[in-house]
């Protein structure tokens, strides 16, 4: 079993701000959340009865209810970093004090908290930490009340049922899943959102209760619930139902043929590609997306359609490494890889994230040799990525090269590097870094002086008063405060 808030998601954290997603503060995160009615997962129309109490019903200390309350007060369910510098969010740290303050029969009956939030947490807690709580558990999968996560600096919206259902499912592996998901998926009194992602789970992994499940959810007025058994059609067994596929995808409603490209995506025969390929130009660009990525599933083992379907669509090549084999996924690399050297067609940084990813997860450090021909690409991404990936690694053979690009990179090259080098810990970068507070764009000055705090550079303090003394813009005000933590030997928060 798993929780959403335990694991942040995959992103680098110095990209929250750039990529265009919600930083959150203290202060932010107070504010309520809202969101439109049934927004995020309809309700069974005969759902199963929950009571949700108040804080002083369910807990006996005092000391509890106050962290409860407090955790109550907050605006969404995080994980324990947060923000693109990581620091540690309140709201978990109210969550951890409350579990400490809580008996495990109390900690099962905050999962049926009158706050969302609070509910959310306690819902995950007692479905992975108290496995005799799961028929207890078991009925918040009708809860389609909408909440808001933060895992590090993504924020998602989902809702108490869709949480309780990732925590309850088993693993993969374990003889309780299947059984688990055929439950689920037949069972109508939980939501229409749980229903779906169980028959998706139960058609993909081949059960054969997942072709009657599918022709039932055809029936259902529920579009998401519909979908769900369209995209089933392509995981039967025999090779999927491709003729009723074929006159779903033709549909002139969008949502159904975005679920026939999905189903199409499952079924490995050229018929199957073909009558995905009029779907790339469909009018609506979801339907668009879904197709490309299905047809992308089918070509990714094969070099030249690949590297065909790179040149004609770049922006989706993310899709290509979710779910290939070790081999599979270097074969993408290598196809891809001539593309990133030369910027040639140019792919965004979302589009690359995902196959530098993909290598490092599939060969560990037999990547690097890969990741350091990458700080010498010409798409700014590429080297940006293999930056992160070297020093997640812990490759310290990359500092020399490190220290190259602070010497001859561009400003971004210079921030990614002042990164790497921190969580490389790279003290001998440190005259490199004293050299290149004269630099003449203040950003760059700036992150050197970051870095030169969190190396703790008692060295560089006369280098960075020169620079405060010189600074007549914008940067004086964040140079001064890290001049500041630089003499103190404290860390510096983003100012």
């Amino acid at each position: 079993m798993r929780v959403l808030w335990l694991g942040l998601a995959f992103g680098l954290l110095t990209n929250c701000a750039r990529a265009g997603v919600r930083e959150s503060s203290p202060a932010s995160m107070g504010d309520s959340v809202s969101f439109p009615p049934s927004s995020i997962d309809a309700p069974s129309p005969t759902p199963y009865p929950n009571d949700f109490r108040p804080t002083e019903k369910l807990v006996s200390k005092r000391r509890a209810r106050e962290e409860v309350d407090r955790m109550a007060a907050f605006g969404r369910i995080t994980s324990e970093a947060i923000g693109p510098d990581g620091g540690r969010s309140p709201v978990w740290t109210a969550y951890e004090r409350a579990v400490a303050e809580t008996s495990p029969a109390e900690q099962i009956a905050l999962a049926r908290h009158e706050n969302p939030v609070v509910r959310g947490y306690f819902v995950q807690l007692a479905a992975v930490e108290i496995p005799s709580s799961m028929e207890r558990v078991y009925p918040l999968l009708a809860d389609a009340t909408p909440v808001a996560t933060q895992s590090g600096c993504v924020i998602r919206h989902t809702s108490i049922a869709l949480l309780a259902f990732d925590a309850l499912l088993p693993e993969r592996g374990d003889p309780a899943r299947s059984p688990f998901l055929a439950r689920v998926a037949s069972d109508d009194k939980v939501t229409f959102g749980v229903r779906a992602q169980a028959l998706t789970a139960l058609a993909t992994a081949g059960h054969p209760d997942a072709n009657r499940l599918a022709r039932a959810a055809l029936a259902s007025s529920n579009e998401e619930l519909r979908g769900a058994g369209i995209r089933a059609l392509g995981t039967r067994p025999e090779g999927g139902d491709l003729e009723r596929l074929e006159g779903f995808a033709r549909s002139p409603d969008a949502k159904t043929r975005q679920a026939a490209a999905m189903g199409l995506g499952s079924i490995e025969t050229r018929r199957a590609s073909e009558l995905l390929v009029p779907l790339f130009t469909d009018p609506d660009p979801m339907v668009q997306r879904a197709a490309r990525r299905a047809y992308a599933a089918n070509v990714a083992s094969d070099p030249d359609k690949l590297r065909l379907y790179l040149q004609a669509d770049a922006e989706t090549a993310d899709d290509m490494v979710f779910g290939l084999s070790r081999r599979e996924t270097e074969l993408a690399f290598d196809v891809v890889e001539s593309a990133l050297m030369e910027n040639k067609p140019r792919i965004g940084l979302w589009e690359v994230l995902p196959f530098v990813r993909g290598l490092v997860k599939s060969v560990g450090p037999d990547a690097i040799p890969r990741l350091r021909k990458l700080l010498g690409a010409r798409n700014e991404n590429a080297r940006e990525a293999a930056m992160y990936w070297l020093s997640d690694i812990g490759d310290k053979g990359s500092i020399p090269d490190l220290r190259g690009v602070l010497r001859g990179g561009t400003v971004h090259d210079v921030e990614q590097a002042c990164h790497a080098l921190v969580k490389l810990r790279a003290v001998e970068a440190v005259p490199d870094l004293v050299e290149l507070l004269k630099h003449d764009d203040p950003d760059v000055r700036l992150h050197v002086a970051k870095a030169l705090v969190a190396f703790r550079a008692r060295s560089a303090i006369s280098a960075l008063e020169a620079t405060v003394a010189r600074e007549r813009g914008w940067a004086k005000v964040p140079l001064t405060k890290a001049l500041d933590a630089l003499k103190k030997g404290e860390d510096l928060k983003d100012p």
